[in-house]
């Protein structure tokens, strides 16, 4: 096997991962729009959905995703992709940004003890529902893909050598 069939047999490992988390969030918006779906639970799901559909996209063991997927995309599921993937991921879900929730602090003494206290000042909307229809028709686009990126790569290689 040549260089670059063995770098396509990595790439082929790697567009196979991201099918489950794909139709995973596909599922979970699915379900939620046919529920009514308020307060806590709302924001579980939408984090659920910023969760699964953002781990495609960073680094595994076998490298980068691919991203010619991107190309399909308009220009608003562009940003609603790129929202999710640098906005919502990074400074929202999986890390604390004060920036992204509004955090302040203020000091209060009490009994000659200084006191830091973090004050919130907004809980950021995560996803409204014109995004989540969005991010709904990605994933088709991005399956439709993963799947047209396996038969290539299929065709490329000896068989069996994936």
């Amino acid at each position: 096997m040549d260089r670059r069939q063995k770098t396509e047999v990595i790439h082929f490992q790697r567009i196979m991962m991201p099918l489950v988390d794909i139709r995973y969030t596909k599922d979970l918006i699915d379900e939620a729009i046919k529920s009514d779906l308020n307060g806590n639970i709302n924001r579980a799901f939408q984090e659920s959905v910023i969760i699964s559909y953002s781990r495609p996209f960073s680094d595994n063991d076998t490298g980068n995703l691919r991203s010619g997927f991107i190309k399909q995309f308009n220009s608003l599921q562009k940003n609603a992709h790129n929202l999710v993937i640098k906005t919502l991921r990074n400074q929202v879900v999986a890390h604390s940004s004060s920036k992204a929730y509004g955090v302040n602090f203020t000091v209060t003494e009490a009994d000659e003890v200084k006191w830091v206290w973090p004050f919130m000042t907004r809980i950021p909307l995560l996803l409204d529902e014109d995004t989540i229809k969005l991010i709904r028709e990605n994933c088709q686009i991005i399956e439709s893909w993963l799947f047209d990126e396996q038969t290539r790569v299929k065709n490329l290689l000896p068989c069996g050598s994936y």
